[in-house]
Protein backbone atom coordinates (compact mmCIF):
# COMPACT_ATOMS: atom_id res chain seq x y z
CA UNK A 1 0.00 0.00 0.00
CA UNK A 2 1.39 3.51 -1.34
CA UNK A 3 0.32 5.72 1.73
CA UNK A 4 1.46 9.07 2.62
CA UNK A 5 3.34 9.00 5.20
CA UNK A 6 6.81 10.80 6.07
CA UNK A 7 9.75 9.46 4.37
CA UNK A 8 12.61 7.83 6.46
CA UNK A 9 15.91 9.71 7.08
CA UNK A 10 17.45 6.68 6.12
CA UNK A 11 16.23 6.68 2.84
CA UNK A 12 19.18 9.07 1.60
CA UNK A 13 21.51 6.47 2.85
CA UNK A 14 20.04 3.47 0.99
CA UNK A 15 18.64 5.08 -2.53
CA UNK A 16 19.84 7.52 -5.40
CA UNK A 17 17.63 8.93 -7.47
CA UNK A 18 18.21 9.89 -11.03
CA UNK A 19 15.73 13.17 -11.87
CA UNK A 20 16.23 12.72 -15.50
CA UNK A 21 14.99 9.12 -15.76
CA UNK A 22 12.30 9.27 -12.26
CA UNK A 23 14.25 6.32 -11.79
CA UNK A 24 15.50 5.12 -8.32
CA UNK A 25 18.54 2.70 -7.43
CA UNK A 26 19.80 1.49 -4.20
CA UNK A 27 23.25 2.70 -3.16
CA UNK A 28 23.70 -0.57 -0.69
CA UNK A 29 23.26 -4.00 -0.13
CA UNK A 30 21.92 -3.51 3.15
CA UNK A 31 18.79 -5.70 3.90
CA UNK A 32 18.54 -7.13 0.18
CA UNK A 33 21.48 -9.30 0.31
CA UNK A 34 24.60 -9.25 -1.67
CA UNK A 35 24.76 -7.60 -4.92
CA UNK A 36 21.92 -5.06 -5.22
CA UNK A 37 23.53 -1.89 -5.03
CA UNK A 38 23.24 0.03 -7.89
CA UNK A 39 19.95 -2.08 -9.50
CA UNK A 40 16.43 -0.18 -9.63
CA UNK A 41 14.40 0.12 -6.85
CA UNK A 42 10.98 -1.34 -8.61
CA UNK A 43 8.76 -2.88 -6.42
CA UNK A 44 5.86 -2.53 -8.66
CA UNK A 45 2.69 -0.86 -8.38
CA UNK A 46 0.78 -0.74 -5.09
CA UNK A 47 -3.43 -0.74 -5.87
CA UNK A 48 -3.56 3.01 -6.78
CA UNK A 49 -1.04 2.33 -9.93
CA UNK A 50 2.20 4.30 -8.35
CA UNK A 51 5.41 2.53 -8.26
CA UNK A 52 6.78 1.15 -4.83
CA UNK A 53 9.86 1.34 -3.64
CA UNK A 54 10.75 -0.33 -0.12
CA UNK A 55 13.10 0.06 2.83
CA UNK A 56 13.53 -2.36 5.85
CA UNK A 57 9.85 -3.88 5.05
CA UNK A 58 7.76 -0.38 4.36
CA UNK A 59 6.73 0.20 1.28
CA UNK A 60 6.32 3.84 0.17
CA UNK A 61 5.70 5.54 -2.71
CA UNK A 62 8.59 6.29 -5.16
CA UNK A 63 7.25 9.60 -6.55
CA UNK A 64 7.64 10.74 -2.93
CA UNK A 65 10.89 9.38 -2.44
CA UNK A 66 12.07 11.24 -5.63
CA UNK A 67 10.56 14.35 -3.64
CA UNK A 68 12.52 13.95 -0.91
CA UNK A 69 15.71 12.74 -2.29
CA UNK A 70 15.27 16.08 -4.77
CA UNK A 71 14.19 18.52 -2.51
CA UNK A 72 16.19 17.48 0.67
CA UNK A 73 12.68 17.58 2.40
CA UNK A 74 9.55 15.45 3.35
CA UNK A 75 7.02 15.74 0.37
CA UNK A 76 4.29 17.67 0.40
CA UNK A 77 0.77 16.09 1.08
CA UNK A 78 -0.31 15.98 -2.61
CA UNK A 79 2.01 15.41 -5.47
CA UNK A 80 0.44 15.49 -8.94
CA UNK A 81 2.17 13.83 -11.79
CA UNK A 82 2.16 16.17 -14.55
CA UNK A 83 1.12 14.23 -17.43
CA UNK A 84 -1.05 11.98 -15.51
CA UNK A 85 1.76 8.82 -15.86
CA UNK A 86 2.09 7.96 -12.14
CA UNK A 87 4.56 5.86 -12.78
CA UNK A 88 6.73 8.73 -14.65
CA UNK A 89 8.66 10.07 -11.50
CA UNK A 90 10.65 12.41 -13.34
CA UNK A 91 10.91 15.60 -11.40
CA UNK A 92 10.32 18.12 -14.25
CA UNK A 93 6.73 15.54 -13.79
CA UNK A 94 5.97 16.27 -10.49
CA UNK A 95 4.29 19.20 -8.96
CA UNK A 96 3.41 20.51 -5.44
CA UNK A 97 -0.75 20.82 -5.78
CA UNK A 98 -3.74 20.71 -3.50
CA UNK A 99 -6.69 18.20 -3.20
CA UNK A 100 -8.56 19.99 -5.42
CA UNK A 101 -6.58 21.04 -7.96
CA UNK A 102 -5.03 17.42 -7.72
CA UNK A 103 -8.03 16.03 -8.73
CA UNK A 104 -8.51 18.87 -11.53
CA UNK A 105 -5.86 16.99 -13.53
CA UNK A 106 -7.12 13.48 -12.73
CA UNK A 107 -8.35 11.67 -15.65
CA UNK A 108 -11.93 10.65 -17.74
CA UNK A 109 -13.26 8.25 -15.51
CA UNK A 110 -13.28 4.47 -16.64
CA UNK A 111 -16.72 5.11 -16.00
CA UNK A 112 -17.62 7.98 -18.15
CA UNK A 113 -19.76 6.83 -21.05
CA UNK A 114 -19.75 9.83 -23.28
CA UNK A 115 -16.27 9.69 -24.33
CA UNK A 116 -15.87 13.40 -23.22
CA UNK A 117 -14.66 14.18 -19.71
CA UNK A 118 -17.29 16.21 -18.13
CA UNK A 119 -19.96 15.40 -20.31
CA UNK A 120 -22.82 12.64 -19.91
CA UNK A 121 -26.12 12.51 -21.64
CA UNK A 122 -29.64 13.02 -20.19
CA UNK A 123 -32.31 12.37 -22.45
CA UNK A 124 -31.87 13.11 -26.07
CA UNK A 125 -29.40 15.79 -25.00
CA UNK A 126 -25.43 16.60 -23.40
CA UNK A 127 -25.15 18.41 -20.26
CA UNK A 128 -21.66 19.21 -19.39
CA UNK A 129 -20.42 20.02 -15.96
CA UNK A 130 -17.34 21.01 -14.02
CA UNK A 131 -16.54 20.35 -10.49
CA UNK A 132 -13.70 22.08 -8.11
CA UNK A 133 -13.29 22.81 -4.64
CA UNK A 134 -16.91 20.93 -4.04
CA UNK A 135 -18.75 23.43 -6.20
CA UNK A 136 -19.89 21.47 -9.64
CA UNK A 137 -20.64 24.29 -12.40
CA UNK A 138 -23.52 23.13 -14.83
CA UNK A 139 -23.44 23.81 -18.50
CA UNK A 140 -26.13 23.57 -21.31
CA UNK A 141 -27.94 21.09 -22.16
CA UNK A 142 -26.70 20.99 -25.50
CA UNK A 143 -27.97 19.51 -28.47
CA UNK A 144 -24.28 18.58 -30.36
CA UNK A 145 -21.97 16.62 -27.79
CA UNK A 146 -19.27 19.00 -29.70
CA UNK A 147 -20.67 21.66 -28.24
CA UNK A 148 -20.55 20.35 -24.66
CA UNK A 149 -17.29 19.30 -25.35
CA UNK A 150 -16.02 22.86 -26.21
CA UNK A 151 -17.95 24.91 -23.53
CA UNK A 152 -16.27 22.34 -20.80
CA UNK A 153 -13.17 22.38 -21.87
CA UNK A 154 -13.42 26.37 -21.49
CA UNK A 155 -14.72 26.60 -18.72
CA UNK A 156 -11.98 24.09 -17.58
CA UNK A 157 -9.41 26.15 -18.36
CA UNK A 158 -10.27 28.76 -16.72
CA UNK A 159 -11.09 27.34 -13.16
CA UNK A 160 -8.34 24.87 -12.94
CA UNK A 161 -5.44 26.69 -14.56
CA UNK A 162 -2.07 25.08 -15.43
CA UNK A 163 -3.84 22.09 -13.44
CA UNK A 164 -6.28 21.46 -16.27
CA UNK A 165 -6.50 17.98 -17.96
CA UNK A 166 -8.81 17.42 -20.76
CA UNK A 167 -8.42 13.75 -21.09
Amino acid sequence: MCERKPIPDEVRDHFAYCKDTGRITRTTNASRGPRTAGKLVDEGLCARGYRRARLAGNAMAAHRVAWFLYYGEQPPKYIDHINGDRTDNRIENLRKACHHTNLANAKRSTRNTSGVKGVQRQGDKWIGSVGFKGDRHYLGPFIEIADAEAAVRQLREQIHGDFTNHG
